[in-house]
């Protein structure tokens, strides 16, 4: 497991074995690969959102709300080799909505559409019907 490094910079340095794998700023997480040790920071938004029971999407990309979506659901939520994943996420919802509910209003948002099984949502390109 990685260690937290505070700085003299107001950034946290995140490390394994005195080697940095990131930097992070507020506002930002890391995500580490345990099994090569690359580090993928991303946008936390409103980290603390799930205390209040909401998501909060705060100019994430489309790739990071997939993400928190996935983690918060327990369900894959993919996004199409043809759409854009860096299109920018912003709005406040309630833990208590469908995960097909937050990804319509993403996707009207963004002229995009989207299929689901049990398991899974999949955004593809083309405007909701």
């Amino acid at each position: 497991m990685g260690r937290i490094i505070p700085s003299s910079s107001g950034k946290v340095a995140v490390g394994k074995n005195g080697q940095e794998l990131a930097k992070l700023t507020k506002g930002q997480g890391v995500n580490i690969n345990t099994l090569t040790w690359l580090a993928t920071s991303h946008a936390t938004g409103n980290a603390n959102a799930w205390t209040r029971n909401e998501i909060i999407f705060d100019d994430q990309s489309l790739k990071e709300a997939a993400a928190l979506l996935s983690r918060a659901y327990g369900i894959s939520v993919i996004i199409s080799e043809n759409v854009n994943e860096n299109l920018k996420c912003r709005g406040s919802f309630s833990m208590g909505q469908q995960p097909s509910e937050i990804i319509r209003v993403l996707c009207t948002l963004h002229g995009l559409n989207y299929s689901e099984t049990a398991k899974s949502i999949i955004i593809k390109k083309g405007n909701m019907k």
